[in-house]
């Protein structure tokens, strides 16, 4: 009897330790296997843009037109994924099975309103994880371009690999830099300046 808890605790043992190496596996073929794509974020409530150390990206996918009436809340679909004429990723078209042939992410409807229909993108697309000594720095400079610029023109995009279904956030870029980076260079700036 004792035979078999032992085979029973390493077979645990073995599970335990496969299941978060496999997340941290799939994590990495994405990273390095999925198709690139830059998008460009819309700007937030200030009061909202960062919640602990993560960013919240806001990244939204727009109001598509409703080709299927048997969709319903919280079904989930495909967004298909394309590039605009200066190259940024954008959502194209949503799709009920994974669109043959065309890049796309995994969603879930958030609300159907007359010809048009909302989604919900996976909370690993909205939000970017930084250093809690670099988010607070990166609020304020955020807030200070949001300020500075209309709301269509803020400088802040976002990249994403995509990889069967399945999208990471790889880099968010303030003004063409990735954030922190931008963070550490304005924070000298600013140190020069104060000297």
């Amino acid at each position: 009897m004792t035979r078999w808890y032992h085979f029973a605790f390493i077979g645990m043992c073995i599970l335990y330790l496969a299941i978060p190496g496999y997340m941290v596996w799939q994590q990495e073929r994405i990273l390095k296997q999925g198709v690139l794509y830059s998008l460009r974020l819309q700007p937030v409530d200030p009061a909202d843009v960062f919640r602990g150390r993560y960013l919240d990206l806001n990244l939204t996918a727009p109001l598509l037109p409703m080709q299927d009436t048997t969709l319903q809340y919280d079904q989930p679909v495909y967004l298909a994924l394309g590039r605009d004429d200066a190259g940024f990723g954008q959502f194209e078209s949503l799709h009920r099975q994974p669109p043959p042939g065309k890049d796309y992410v995994a969603a879930s409807i958030n609300y159907i309103s007359g010809e048009e229909v909302s989604v919900t993108l996976p909370d690993g697309l909205r939000r970017y994880y930084l250093n809690e000594k670099i988010a607070p720095l990166a609020d304020q400079y955020y807030m200070n371009m949001w300020n500075a610029t209309t709301r269509d023109t803020v400088p802040v995009t976002v990249q994403l690999r995509v990889l069967k279904g399945r999208a990471l956030v790889q880099s968010v870029f303030f003004e063409g830099a990735p954030v922190e980076e931008y963070v550490r260079r304005k924070a000298a700036e600013a140190s020069l300046q104060g000297n």
